[in-house]
């Protein structure tokens, strides 16, 4: 551990490291990085992590001091969630998982499915019942900004199809998707709810191993 410290302090400029809990936790001057850049490693520190099977958790800049446990947080749960959702990486900036981490604390806080907005729960009750894939259509247009071509390549159909389909899931749950709060509404539901499923999915296969 003290070995890799050393390295990083002589290789990213302007830092200065203390080991904390089996962990080095890693302070930068931002005056000493090159400009436009947030990220501190190089290509070659990658590297160094990936040989080392080390990896690192980055947080946003910040000012003062006095917040360094609010960006300590941070740093740690872009580590949390790179482990958990990208392990083959080995930096992990807190930037690239806000979304994720979002998700992650309205599900904490959640019972089931009452996250979801409700029209999207008469959507799944009707996919159930008649085995259509309805919520997963309307989930890939709207990630895709409401491209009908974005979301006909995915799926593989015809943009026909992709009209049809998106003007039937309108007209059977009276969905406005010109309305920009029903979309924000929908698509945040929708990004949540899906990505409960990859979690729950990754959870069965860890337990059935």
């Amino acid at each position: 551990m003290f070995p890799n410290k050393l390295w990083l302090e002589n290789n990213i400029s302007g830092s200065i490291g203390v080991i904390k809990d089996n962990s080095i936790v890693l302070l930068v001057s931002r005056n000493t990085l090159p400009k436009k850049r947030s990220r501190v490693p190089t290509k070659s520190i990658e590297n160094y992590l990936r040989e080392s099977e080390c990896t690192m958790g980055i947080s946003r800049n910040f000012e003062n001091l006095d917040e360094f446990l609010q960006y300590y947080a941070q740093a740690a749960t872009a580590l949390d969630l790179c482990r958990n959702l990208s392990p083959n990486s080995s930096l992990c900036s807190f930037d690239d998982f806000y979304l994720t981490n979002i998700y992650r604390n309205i599900l904490a806080k959640s019972v089931g499915n009452d996250f979801m907005d409700s029209r999207l729960l008469d959507i799944l009750s009707y996919d159930k019942i008649n085995a259509t894939d309805y919520l997963y259509d309307l989930y890939l247009y709207l990630v895709t900004g409401c491209s009908v071509t974005k979301t006909s390549a995915i799926l593989g159909i015809h943009r026909n199809t992709v009209n049809y389909r998106i003007r039937t899931i309108c007209q059977l749950f009276s969905l406005n998707l010109k309305d920009p709060e029903t979309v924000f509404a929908l698509g945040l539901s929708l990004r949540v709810y899906y990505f409960k499923n990859e979690q729950e999915k990754k959870k069965i296969n860890t337990d059935f191993l």
